[in-house]
């Protein structure tokens, strides 16, 4: 009976860290939010321009095997002038902007393009 006791906390223990483990990646995500909002004032884009945003975990190729800790942020934004593309802002992990374009049939002023 008591090593059941022992397997079953040692279980609940495994699973609660897996959960911590995946929080920190819904809290980066969500804290990524003021930059992108930040980037997208520099080119008058309110929130009421704004259809849906969409932000994604992208794995950074540099870094070799540690594939856990090298990756980017984008978020997807798709505006009500642009109803057929979208724009991107791309951020570092801890989400410093890094460039902003626009994609498909989105053109804006002062964005490249691609």
């Amino acid at each position: 009976m008591r090593s059941r006791t022992v397997l079953l906390s040692c279980l609940l223990s495994l699973s609660l860290g897996a959960a911590l483990l995946v929080m920190p990646k819904e809290v980066a995500a969500f804290q990524c939010e003021a930059q992108v909002m930040k980037a997208l004032e520099t080119v008058n884009m309110t929130k009421s321009d704004m259809d849906s945003v969409k932000v994604m975990k992208y794995p950074n190729p540099v870094g070799g095997g540690q594939s856990c800790c090298n990756y980017t942020w984008e978020a997807w934004i798709r505006t009500k002038e642009c109803s057929n593309g979208f724009v991107v802002v791309h951020l570092s992990r801890s989400c410093a902007f890094k460039q902003m374009y626009t994609q498909g049939n989105c053109q804006m002023s002062g964005m490249p393009d691609y």
